[in-house]
């Protein structure tokens, strides 16, 4: 198994005795996610991937492995943006959007440096799930993950007391507010647009 440089693939890094003794030696990888690499020619672990076969009288020299294959595969998760050594998680993103507002970038250009793990601004962007164990405890140690505190494209629903007209309670979607009371949208709309009383209380969507 030959491991090469993923920003250089002309460049050989590594020779090992077969994919279960790379993941002995190379952090964080697994048989099948070397397996899969070499066989879609993509990168995994920032490296490319090449069996070669054990018949090959010259192991250590360099192959002309082709160029690596960009998955067409959508990215979702959380984002972490890396300082320049990536050896420190500066800030964690909800979304690949918010990442590229922080930094005022647009979203194609921090998809592509995500993809292919290239700095941007200064900063590398990988997805939380694929950033090293030891990075991500550190920066948990003094930081939280960002939660979704909102239902996305939801209108908050606001149940006021029909006397004072004040807020007793806010639910984030017709769904939450549902898990407590049995109404439908159409009901709960009705009386928001009548401000009319429904179950003691009135009802407002915005």
């Amino acid at each position: 198994m030959q491991v090469y440089d993923g920003k250089d693939t002309s460049k050989l890094l590594y020779v090992f005795n077969g994919i279960t003794d790379a993941t002995r030696k190379i952090q964080d990888t697994s048989y099948t996610g070397i397996k899969n690499a070499n066989y879609k020619k993509q990168l995994y672990k920032d490296y490319r991937w090449h069996f070669i076969s054990r018949n090959d009288t010259r192991p250590n020299e360099p192959k002309d492995i082709g160029e690596s294959v960009i998955s067409n595969q959508k990215l979702e998760g959380k984002i972490g943006m890396l300082n320049l050594e990536m050896t420190t998680i500066e800030k964690v993103f909800l979304k690949q959007k918010d990442a590229a507002k922080y930094i005022g970038q647009n979203v194609s250009a921090m998809c592509i440096a995500i993809n292919n793990k290239t700095k941007l601004s200064n900063k590398y962007f990988l997805f939380w799930d694929t950033i090293n164990e030891d990075l991500k405890n550190k920066y948990l140690e003094t930081n939280e993950l960002p939660e979704i505190t909102e239902k996305l494209n939801a209108k908050k629903i606001y149940k006021i007391h029909p006397e004072t007209n004040d807020t007793v309670k806010i639910y984030l979607s017709i769904s939450d507010l549902s898990k407590e009371i049995n109404i439908s949208p159409k009901t709960i709309k009705k009386y928001s647009n009548n401000n009319t009383i429904y179950n003691g209380f009135k009802w407002k969507i915005q």
